[in-house]
């Protein structure tokens, strides 16, 4: 029969503890290529001939007599005579005999034998494998085999080539950074066609490898903030920590191998590396970055904290990134791709995007690319800088745990111009605030017409006129006020409405600035919405600034600086209102008031023929109309044939967006118009506890505005979002009764804080729609009967009867249980059967 499944068979890479000591089992064996059956099973009459293919590619022992393979498998001679067990062996040479190789003849090769190193030097970046021979011979390319007077074979292979199997026996050399080949270098020594692992110790008398290991003592901590259960069970391991290694780097394609014997060596079922940022100096923590060796081991995604259960939980002192392998891992091969890939802009969407793709675990993206003009930065928060609000999507925790710079290279620089040196090209450079022109600006206000990126001020930019962007101009600004201006006398004019105004007068108070120096200047409202959406908030700054002695003007446009006179500094600002000119003089001038796409961002794109309506136009698969540029982010909107001018990446959270386009969704994300349904409001803005959180008409969370003095719980709130009121506790019908008195503090369910709750949901979906086998109506049918309004359903029999006599309700309380249990370290507030009977009374 077609898809029948003829025989099975499980393996391991070690033996039975209780047979034999694994460290000592491949004395007479080769580790790359051998396992361990454990069990199998076959049809009738099908033994031999399954046994025969399922053990094409390794070398099998079998610790016990099975009668049925008797014939393939053939005894090893004990060492001791007091062996308790029989050892059985099945070579693959006796069944797959190898193809015969000859050796090449000049005729055999289609491309030039002679390399040039020059060339292959200024293209490639030097290795310790390389540089010895560049400067002593030219040598043959032969992929059959490396001749007698040669130490080395090297081969090219276009970029988007899929690896094949003669490639894992080679090094990839690294290209330079300037490099625009679009070939791959990959080169074999022939000590690396060495096929015994245990041999690479002391090949040839040198000692050419190195691997210290020790146990694994925060196993707690790295389970609390690390999600490591994705790749293993936790209940039977024996964790190592890897301090140290090095290894010849002709050799380093073996290094899977190598692991596997270390971890049969050392009795250990998985190692970790934990990674440090360079900017966390600690006296007992080790910098070695090892770059080759993570490339050969996972990086294990961290946890989304719970607030809640931080002080339950070992807390982590010096952030860190964690690489990670077990048995099944080394045996597991990474996919490995060449291709070019450009991402332009580090903001929240092209990290997230870079993020996906380096932890992908089964994947190896070796030419990753990302441009921005201020690099990638290592610390995202510093108090003196906070001029600019932020997402939250990353903080320096989150940049230590990622180790992006372990997986991409990062060029700092400004796009000005698409040249198709690339593979594949991903914008996401988002809008920066821009100075307008004001004689543009105001007749096109007056117009009422949008303004484009050509419409920019073409003058030089005084040195006190600031435009922030990122944390490099903050920093600037940062270091201007302090010098020229915190201790001096003249005021300070914000001009705009976005929530940036706003964080930058609380920075500007922070460092001492007297608030009667500060001019917040609002342009008229372009939006209906204020940028805090939602009037209660709105109103809380509002006085919270007059409280203050702010000086707040409303509904002014900005139509001169220095009274038309291009001179720097600035001096003075002229403005009009609805009753006269406002003119107000100012020792440093902030502008926040229009954001649009950087005008060289806006050239090269038009200069590559990209369709642009304002912002670049993209379809609903993240594709602009050039098929190898991608794009996302506020940069982008929807192609107009969606209808759906109203909507674009700007509106969702950028992480999300950037996920989503790692993922290539095939489809947009759809958009739930909000019709009616209730507001959920506790607190007050003068106690500093307000909260805001909008339900749909189907009680899902739509939205959620808070305003704190105290910290908020940035991790927790966005598990809010999307989630029916019943997961959250029951909260409309607590709500109702007056028992929610703090949101904040209000117990959501910590079930529905945990990270892995939408793996849960999942999980809990399958019951739901499986059939049922005793003739009972199961909950699927139950639902279409009442769907079609069939007569036959019982209609005194209510839905919640059905699903309690389905059979899909046990497997949902089997289900939930065994997943309380399985994370009980997190979610200890939780009883379990068998609980009570342990505790003692």
């Amino acid at each position: 029969a077609m898809n029948e499944v003829l025989a099975h068979a499980s393996f391991s890479d070690h033996p039975i503890e209780e047979l034999v000591n694994q460290a000592y089992c491949f004395s007479f064996l080769q580790p790359m290529n051998t396992l361990f059956l454990r069990l199998f099973v076959a049809q009738p009459g099908f033994s031999i001939a399954g046994a025969k293919e399922i053990m094409r590619h390794y070398s099998v022992i079998l610790f016990i007599s099975e009668a049925a393979l008797e014939k393939i498998f053939k005894p090893v001679m004990p060492v001791k005579e007091e062996a308790q067990y029989l050892a059985y062996v099945c070579h693959r040479h006796n069944h797959c005999p190898r193809f015969h190789i000859r050796r090449a003849r000049f005729v055999n090769l289609s491309f030039t034998s002679l390399m040039k190193t020059d060339k292959m030097n200024s293209l490639f970046k030097p290795s310790c494998i390389l540089c010895p021979v560049l400067h002593k011979h030219k040598f043959d390319i032969n992929c059959y085999g490396v001749p007698q007077d040669r130490d080395f074979c090297v081969i090219s292979v276009p970029k988007l080539t899929p690896e094949f199997p003669l490639l894992q026996w080679f090094i990839r050399v690294a290209p330079r950074d300037t490099s625009t080949c679009s070939q791959e270098l990959y080169l074999c020594h022939r000590w690396g066609l060495i096929r015994y692992t245990h041999t690479l110790n002391h090949l040839n008398e040198r000692v050419v490898g190195l691997i210290i290991i020790r146990d694994e003592e925060d196993i707690e901590l790295i389970r609390a903030n690390f999600d490591v259960e994705r790749f293993m069970y936790f209940s039977h391991e024996e964790h190592g920590r890897l301090c140290h290694f090095f290894l010849n780097p002709v050799s380093l394609h073996h290094t899977k191998y190598l692991f596997g014997e270390v971890l049969c060596l050392a009795h250990k079922s998985c190692l970790y590396y934990l990674l440090h940022p360079p900017h966390y100096r600690h006296q007992k923590i080790s910098f070695v970055h090892m770059i080759p060796v993570v490339h050969f081991l996972i990086q294990v995604a961290p946890h989304v904290q719970n607030l809640n259960l931080l002080q339950s939980l070992p807390l982590i002192t010096a952030p860190f990134a964690l690489y990670h392998t077990n048995r099944k891992l080394t045996m597991e091969p990474k996919v490995t791709i060449n291709a070019r890939i450009v991402v332009v802009g580090a903001s929240d969407t092209g990290l997230a995007f870079l993020e996906a793709l380096t932890f992908c675990p089964h994947l190896r993206f070796n030419n990753l690319t990302l441009i921005s003009a201020q690099g990638l930065l290592d610390r995202y928060s510093d108090d003196n800088t906070r001029f600019l609000a932020t997402s939250h999507c990353y903080s320096d925790q989150d940049q230590a745990q990622l180790s992006l710079r372990s997986w991409i290279s990062v060029v700092k620089g400004k796009m000005k111009a698409i040249k198709h040196k690339y593979d594949y090209l991903i914008l996401c450079t988002g809008l920066q605030y821009q100075v307008r022109d004001t004689q543009t600006q105001h007749q096109h206000n007056s117009a009422n017409q949008d303004v484009t990126p050509r419409h920019r001020h073409l003058q030089p930019v005084p040195f006190n006129l600031f435009i922030l962007n990122d944390q490099h101009d903050c920093l600037h600004v940062h270091q201007w006020l302090m010098d020229k201006f915190v201790e001096l006398t003249g005021d300070a004019v914000l001009y705009g409405n976005t929530i940036d105004v706003f964080t930058c007068v609380e920075m500007l108070m922070h460092l001492s600035v007297s608030s009667r120096r500060i001019h917040v200047v609002h342009p008229p409202e372009e939006d209906p919405f204020s940028c805090f959406h939602n009037d209660s908030v709105e109103h809380a700054v509002k006085q919270a600034l007059e409280r203050e002695e702010v000086h707040v003007h409303h509904d002014c446009l900005l139509t001169d600086i220095n009274d038309g006179q291009h001179t720097d500094p600035v001096t003075s600002v002229s403005f009009t209102t609805d009753a006269q000119t406002l003119r107000m003089e100012c020792a440093v001038f902030f502008i926040f008031s229009y954001k649009t796409v950087d005008y060289d961002t806006f050239k090269a794109i038009n200069d590559a023929f990209l369709v642009f309506d304002g912002h670049l136009v993209i379809d609903s698969t993240f594709h602009t109309n050039d098929p190898s540029i991608y794009a996302a982010g506020p940069l982008t909107k929807s192609s107009r044939r969606y209808h759906a001018d109203q909507w674009s990446d700007f509106c969702f959270n950028s992480k999300k967006v950037g996920q989503s386009l790692a993922s290539v969704l095939k489809r947009f994300i759809f958009i739930i118009c909000i019709l009616q349904g209730r507001d959920i409001v506790t607190g007050r803005i003068e106690t500093d506890n307000y909260i805001h959180l909008h339900l749909s008409p189907h009680d899902v969370a739509e939205s959620i505005t808070c305003l704190s003095k105290n910290t908020l719980p940035v991790s927790n709130l966005p598990c809010l979002y999307r989630k029916h009121q019943l997961l959250l506790n029951h909260l409309c019908s607590r709500y109702d009764e007056g028992l929610v008195h703090d949101m904040y503090r209000f117990n959501h369910r910590e079930l529905v804080l945990h990270d892995r709750f939408a793996d849960f949901e999942r999980w809990m979906m399958a019951p739901m729609l499986m059939a049922s086998e005793n003739g009972s109506v199961s909950i699927q049918e139950a639902l279409q009967k009442i769907v079609d309004d069939k007569a036959e359903f019982d209609q005194s029999m209510s839905l919640s009867e059905v699903f309690q006599k389905s059979e899909a309700y046990s497997a949902l309380r089997k289900r939930v249980l065994d997943y309380l249990n399985y994370n009980r370290y997190h979610l200890t507030m939780y009883a379990r059967p068998g609980m009570l009977s342990s505790m003692s009374i």
